[in-house]
């Protein structure tokens, strides 16, 4: 199943913002213990700056979807709703993860 191209640039442009932010969280507190709690955020937003891109050249990008959950979390530890709103615009545009071989979604009838 093809991946639309957008979902992959609001992908990058989610983790971009996430980058960012994060960045801008980590440099004041570094000195504080609690700057490093950003590093997560900051290596969230880089998973997804690759995953967007994988899916831009048309690779498999198995990942799209959980790194979109993850960027949308991720917008709401560095309160910057930007990076929310392109997660959730890519996670539109992706297509819906198949069901697990042996999950059987309706009941048995013995």
């Amino acid at each position: 199943m093809t991946v639309p191209r957008s979902a992959g640039a609001l992908l990058a442009l989610s983790g971009l913002f996430n980058v960012i932010t994060a960045a801008m969280f980590v440099v004041p507190f570094v000195w504080f213990v609690v700057g490093a709690l950003w590093l997560v955020p900051f290596a969230i937003g880089v998973f997804q700056i690759a995953e967007g891109f994988k899916i831009l050249r048309n690779e498999p990008a198995p990942r799209a979807r959980t790194l979109a959950w993850l960027g949308v979390a991720s917008g709401l530890l560095n309160a910057n709703p930007i990076p929310i709103v392109l997660a959730l615009a890519a996670m539109r545009r992706l297509p819906a993860a198949p069901a697990a071989p042996g999950l059987r979604l309706t009941p048995s009838a013995g």
